[in-house]
């Protein structure tokens, strides 16, 4: 669109055909840029709800990527919760939305609102969360490789990355009578 058809758009001298086919050319001329550009994909919690994967632990999958093995996964812990010794192949990123929680290996390191966390490859903790909490922990988590259950004399007793955590949340989904959702992948 030429200049003096935008002044004359903005000064409404156009007629109705002049009107329409200038606002054509202008989504022509962005037609291209629209075309080569991504589309950005939206996701609802109706979309990917949170569904309990073990007592006092519920988590959302977002996104997986099998084949780099990260995997977007929120988490809600119930006060009082404890999850098992476990130990991740590759780092891990959080940031605590709300409540508060701790590492029983580093009870001075509370994590609350406002927190971010970055846990290096190889890092082998119990994560706990205190009964008097007002409500559940909100925990947002972009985990690389694996976590590995271990037990009191640090071996391995299971082991969990993307496949299994995308599986596990669809079986989850499933068994509390929700439709299997449609994680992002890739």
């Amino acid at each position: 669109m030429a200049m003096h058809e935008i002044i004359l758009l903005i000064n409404g001298k156009q007629t109705n055909n002049d009107t329409r086919a200038s606002r054509q050319a202008m989504q022509d001329q962005s037609s291209p840029q629209q075309s080569l550009s991504p589309l950005t994909v939206h996701k609802s919690e109706a979309d990917l709800p949170f569904v309990e994967m073990s007592p006092g632990y519920s988590a959302q999958v977002l996104h997986v990527n099998l084949e780099t093995g990260v995997w977007v996964s929120p988490s809600r812990l119930a006060p009082g919760y404890r999850s098992p010794r476990h130990r991740h192949s590759g780092e891990v990123f959080g940031f605590t939305n709300s409540g508060s929680w701790y590492y029983l290996e580093q009870p001075g390191a509370v994590n609350q609102a406002g927190s971010y966390l970055y846990e290096p490859a190889g890092s082998d903790h119990t994560q706990f969360v205190p009964a008097d909490n007002e409500g559940p922990v909100d925990i947002w988590f972009l985990i690389s490789g694996r976590i590995e259950a271990v037990d009191d004399e640090g071996k391995t007793v299971s082991s969990t990355g993307a496949r299994e955590m995308l599986d596990a949340y669809k079986d989850a989904c499933r068994n509390a009578g929700l439709k299997v959702p449609d994680v992002l992948i890739g």
